[in-house]
Order: C-alpha cells, then structure tokens, then sequence
C-alpha cells in the first residue's frame, strides 16, 4: 500500500461512518471484565469513480483466550472522499496509499469505532472493558504480515 510520493497531492475528508451490525451476547456465568480482550480486523475498499476509499473495521469483544467466548461484535465503514483518488487505484481495481495516509485514515476509522461500540455497548459488561487504544501503525504493519 505505499507511494509515499504522492502522500503530498492527495487531499481527503470523511464522507460518512456507519454501524453495519452489532450484537451483545448476554454471558452465562459472570465475567471478569479485566479478562475481555478484542480481536480487531479491517478491511479496505474503494470506488475511483466516486472518489471513494472506505475501511470497514470488525471488533470482537471476548472473554478468555483459550476458545474465548464471543460477547459482542460491532462492524463499522468509515467512507472517505480522496481527491485525484483514480491515480491511486491500480488496474486490478486495488488501490495504492501513502503508507501515512493509510495510518491516518486507520486511526480515524478504528477510533470513530471505538466510541460507536462503547456508546452501542451501554448498560453491558462490554461497556465496562473500552475497547483498547492502539497503535495504527501497529495495526497496518500487522494486518501486511497476514
């Protein structure tokens, strides 16, 4: 995902955030909210014609990590407007950012997440385990060595 080049040229917005599902499965047995843990994946996407980038964002709350049992989940799109976006999509209809502006638009997306899940999870054990800040960095570099 680099062209560290073009990182200067390129001029971006948030064009919208959405919640596409989210689910709170109520435990069982009692939970110690310092054993929940969150599994984060993301995934991008984009529409050159729309100037459209967008990362949708899936957080699994779960507690214990051996066969963990699943809490909740919440699944987000952040949509982003990126100008002169068509440049930045190869021929096979992937697209090619700035490894900074990737890490910019990442934090932004995993954030605006972060709140929507807390505010979803009021009134759950969920809402007492925030889902953790992270380093986007870390988040980028790991998603490259899947």
């Amino acid at each position: 995902m680099s062209k560290d080049k073009k990182s200067e040229q390129i001029s971006f917005g948030i064009r919208s955030f959405e919640v596409l599902s989210y689910f709170f499965e109520k435990p069982e047995k009692k939970i110690r909210k310092d054993r929940i843990g969150y599994n984060i994946q993301f995934k991008t996407g984009g529409d050159p014609k729309k100037e459209h980038f967008w990362i949708d964002i899936k957080a699994t709350g779960q507690y214990g990590k051996q066969d963990p049992l699943i809490l909740g989940e919440i699944l987000t799109r952040s949509i982003f407007y990126l100008h002169d976006s068509e440049s930045l999509f190869n021929d096979n209809g992937t697209i090619s950012l700035p490894d900074q502006l990737i890490t910019t638009l990442l934090s932004i997306a995993y954030s605006t997440t972060r709140g929507a899940f807390a505010t979803k999870a009021e009134g759950n054990i969920l809402a007492e385990a925030i889902m953790p800040l992270v380093d986007p960095k870390q988040l980028l570099e790991s998603s490259k060595t899947e």
